[in-house]
Parts: structure tokens; C-alpha cells; sequence
């Protein structure tokens, strides 16, 4: 084949006949249709799975807010026969144990409370199963705190670990709860008290629910210089008062309506309203003053 010489055949005589020509056709076809460029093939296999975070992993929260974060274990194994299916272990740890967390299950439509930090998931190939992860800071909590949320197998014998990290921190942000006799409408928030001798006596409480503060309490400016209003924690009266608060910390304060001269009044009560903004935040609450005549 390559010309090099070589003896010819002995009998170079008799010619092929044409069964042998079509018998050496058909084994020349099969060694055509039977190549194969890869001999071997090996098959794939994956016991792979995924956790995923719906939401921004990192919220800013303040005391009496909670967050719901939702968690998506995925078992993506393919080319493999998982029996019952493959099983994992979901937990989750909390950098600060002072944050309240609760872990919730979906099953069924349904949600079902986790006892503990942890618990025991089956999942066949491609099924789901959805966490809601409740996070909420206490008085006692601190300023940030880290929540790991994580699952695990060790399904081919070497453990594999998927996890997500969420960053909670406290916010900016305050109320004011009111003491005394109180209306509430549509957000809005009034004291009411008699007005005796021509003084009324207002008390409330300012209760930080958010990071170390400043809160700058002031007055509207009244209409009738026969009126004044004045600030007092207990200590001395002044027109303004500046309250330092930490985080979750209260403060009792009093506000005083004075009518100087009393025969000029004509009507039988008095509204007007005070200011607390947060120097940190700049935001601003409105509290009215409702004074109504003793007589």
C-alpha cells in the first residue's frame, strides 16, 4: 500500500468474482458507519444544590420592627439516582443572640414553626422547599448582628455546605408615647388636660427605638402673647429642651400651656402644638395640645 515492492500473488489470474466485490464493499461500509470519533464517553454526574436570598441581604431595622427574609433550598442533582431522595441539614446562626429570629417552613401551603436552630430536609431531584427567616431587634440588642443561613450533605461522603449571610442593624428612628389622656387620629397624636388656674400640665414620654440620638423639642409660636408654653424633665422650666437618648432608652417630660393674665381669655380651650426632631435624622413629629377651662 505504501509502494514499496513486494511479491505479487501466486494465482494473479483469476479475477474477483462479484460476490466477493460486494462482500469487500459491504466490510469497507461498516468500518465507515462504525468509527467513532470518542470511543468513550463518560457520563456526567452532579449531586449539586443551591440556597438563595430573595431579598437585599442587608436591612436596617428598629425597635418593634421585624424582617422577613425568604430562603429557597434547590436540589438541582442530575444523572443520578437519589433513592428516596438526597437529605440535607438547614440551619442558621446568629452572630448577637439578643436579636429575636424564628425560622418558618412552607409545607403544604402551609407555614410551620422550626424548634431551634436547625432541622432536617429531603429533597428529590429539582424540588424546592422555601424558608422564611424572622428577624427583629430587642432593647437588648446591639447595634448590628449577622445571620448565617446555611445547608448542608454528605450524600457522596465529602460534607458540601451552601449558605446565604444577611446584616441586620439598627435604624434611625424614635416614637413618642404619650402619658396622659390621649387622642389618636389617622397618625396623629394630641394630649388633652384642664386647664387650672390658668396652667395646664402636659406629660409624655420620649422613647428612642433606634441608634444614639439628639431630640430637639420646641413650640409653635402662639398667636397670643398672653400664652407661653415651657419644657421640664423635672428639673427646671425653659422654652426648649434637648433630650440625649441611647438606643431604646426613655425619658419623661412635661409640658406646661401658662395663661398670664386669665381675664383676657374668651374661649373655653386652647390647642397648639410642639415639635421633636431627631437632630441625627432630621425628621419631625407634631404632638397637639388640647387645654380645656376647668370652669
Amino acid at each position: 500500500m505504501g509502494g514499496v515492492k513486494h511479491p505479487p500473488p501466486l494465482n494473479d489470474l483469476t479475477e474477483l468474482d462479484k460476490k466477493r466485490f460486494i462482500v469487500g464493499g459491504i466490510a469497507i461500509l461498516i468500518l465507515f458507519i462504525s468509527f467513532h470519533p470518542i470511543p468513550v464517553e463518560q457520563e456526567s454526574f452532579s449531586y449539586d444544590f443551591q440556597v438563595e436570598l430573595e431579598e437585599d441581604s442587608h436591612q436596617e431595622l428598629i425597635l418593634g420592627e421585624s424582617f422577613n427574609y425568604t430562603l429557597d433550598v434547590k436540589n438541582r442533582a442530575r444523572n443520578v439516582d437519589i433513592g428516596d431522595g438526597i437529605e440535607y441539614q438547614v440551619s442558621y446562626s446568629v452572630s448577637d443572640q439578643d436579636w429575636d429570629t424564628t425560622l418558618w417552613v412552607e409545607e403544604d401551603g402551609s407555614l410551620r414553626k422550626i424548634e431551634g436552630h436547625a432541622t432536617d430536609l429531603v429533597l428529590d431531584s429539582g424540588e424546592d422547599r422555601r424558608y422564611h427567616l424572622l428577624v427583629e431587634p430587642t432593647e437588648n440588642s446591639s447595634a448590628r448582628t449577622a445571620i448565617t443561613f446555611s445547608a448542608e450533605t454528605d450524600v457522596t461522603g465529602e460534607v458540601r455546605r451552601k449558605e446565604e449571610t444577611m446584616r441586620a442593624v439598627l435604624g434611625n428612628g424614635y416614637d413618642v408615647d404619650i402619658l396622659s389622656e390621649e387622642i389618636q387620629f389617622d397618625g396623629y397624636t394630641a394630649g388633652i388636660s384642664r386647664l387650672d388656674d390658668g396652667t395646664a400640665r402636659f406629660d409624655f414620654s420620649l422613647f428612642n427605638r433606634g441608634r444614639n440620638d439628639t431630640f430637639e423639642l420646641t413650640s409653635e409660636e402662639l398667636l397670643d402673647d398672653n400664652r407661653t408654653i415651657d419644657f421640664s424633665t423635672g428639673e427646671d422650666m425653659r422654652e426648649n429642651l434637648t433630650i440625649n437618648l441611647s438606643y431604646a432608652e426613655r425619658r419623661d417630660f412635661s409640658v406646661y400651656l401658662t395663661e398670664q393674665n386669665q381675664d383676657e381669655t374668651v374661649s373655653n380651650f386652647i390647642t397648639t402644638e410642639i415639635k421633636v426632631r431627631s437632630v441625627m435624622t432630621g425628621e419631625e413629629k407634631d404632638i397637639g395640645l388640647i387645654a380645656i377651662r376647668a370652669d
